[in-house]
């Protein structure tokens, strides 16, 4: 992602300003972001207005991913920077970015806020959310325009170009999963579960309970869902959810899985998907409905469905196995059924002709995915 996306976030306040304190240790209240430099030199924000221990400050804000961009960009020794009074970073210091910290030319230190804690979602879901108000805006038909010059054939490439690079980045997640400290296989699965079992909305706290509750320990104790809504009961987010989507009843779906398929991680390893030797095989050479039956009823106990279920596929289930066998599932990915995709994805997508009745694919995850990759590319930009 890039950096403007962190700047969306901070000019929106889209982060959980209560009881901040910066790394170095004041309170910080923030009253104005500043104005957003779009265009000039210097500083991302400028005159922003914060109070650090009750100290009313004004000054400019320089926001990066790390500690170290302060330094790599040459910012402690430009003088157009000497006035930043915050440093906005999304992740926390290492020990040797803090005997580094930004400097600004004249020597003095602006304190660090870190925004990752402070999140209410992950920079993929903030990036797809900020992707989707652009295709609902009154100048997404720009985007159509702009493809309908293509050829027909031209359209489809690019966007399989785009979902391949959307792939690559769940396949870079998944190995990153499964490396992690004390990583186990079914823990690995289970915490993915979880997690998409939340969507967008409630995807971190899903996340805490699956860190809170292993699967072994679901598993030797059991739970409940109205115990494990409870825990979380601050954090859900229930407006707009659907009464079908509602995390307790996910909730519930999960602990039956559990209960039934104890062992459904082990069950998903031993499944390998079938390879076709076509050079770009179908749907149906690739026996993708046969390939759902099984997961849906020998892994899954029939326990979920519908485009919960593929989504669940797509999501997790595919980019898990490819990142443990090491074959290339990107076929199978791309091939699959739609899951729960925004409609203003299918709409993007019948207006470049490409799932008209005529056109030259059916309506897949790679088509949805690379659609979703391109509006995510251009609001970054």
């Amino acid at each position: 992602m890039s950096e403007r996306l962190l700047q969306k976030i901070w000019a929106k306040g889209d982060f959980r300003s209560d009881e901040l304190r910066v790394e170095e240790g004041p309170v910080l209240k923030i009253l104005s972001p500043g104005k957003w430099n779009l265009s000039e030199e210097g500083p991302d924000f400028r005159a922003a207005r914060l109070e650090l221990d009750g100290k009313p400050i004004v000054g400019d804000v320089e926001i990066h991913f790390r500690v170290s961009d302060w330094r790599n960009h040459g910012h402690h020794e430009n003088p157009a920077f000497k006035r930043v009074a915050l440093h906005v970073v999304l992740f926390p210091p290492s020990a040797g970015e803090r005997k580094a910290p930004a400097t600004v030319s004249s020597g003095f230190r602006p304190p660090t806020l870190v925004l990752l804690p402070l999140l209410h979602e992950s920079l993929e879901e903030y990036a797809e959310r900020d992707a989707m108000k652009a295709l609902s805006s009154p100048h997404a038909h720009e985007a159509f325009a702009d493809w309908l010059e293509l050829p027909l054939q031209e359209r489809g490439s690019k966007l399989l170009a785009l979902a391949r690079e959307r792939w690559e980045r769940k396949l870079k997640a998944a190995r990153r999963r499964l490396k992690a400290p004390a990583a186990t296989w079914p823990e690995a699965c289970h915490q993915v579960v979880m997690e998409i079992l939340g969507y967008r909305r409630n995807r971190t706290p899903m996340a805490n309970l699956a860190q809170r509750h292993s699967l072994a320990k679901l598993v030797a104790k059991g739970g409940h869902a109205d115990a494990l809504y409870l825990e979380e009961a601050s954090a859900w987010k229930l407006n707009a959810v659907r009464p079908a989507n509602h995390p307790k009843i996910r909730l519930n779906q999960y602990l039956n899985l559990v209960q039934k398929r104890p062992e459904w991680p082990e069950r998903l390893a031993a499944v390998e998907p079938f390879h076709s030797k076509q050079e770009n095989p179908s749907r149906k050479a690739l026996k993708l409905r046969t390939l759902k039956q099984l997961l849906s009823e020998d892994v899954l106990a029939n326990q979920l469905g519908g485009t919960r279920l593929d989504t669940l596929i797509t999501d997790g289930f595919l980019p898990l196995l490819a990142a443990r066998s090491n074959n290339d599932l990107f076929p199978h990915w791309r091939h699959w059924y739609p899951g729960d995709a925004p409609p203003q994805l299918k709409t993007f997508l019948k207006q470049i002709e490409l799932i008209t009745p005529r056109g030259p694919e059916h309506c897949s995850n790679g088509l949805l995915q690379g659609a979703l990759q391109l509006f995510i590319n251009r609001e970054s930009l």
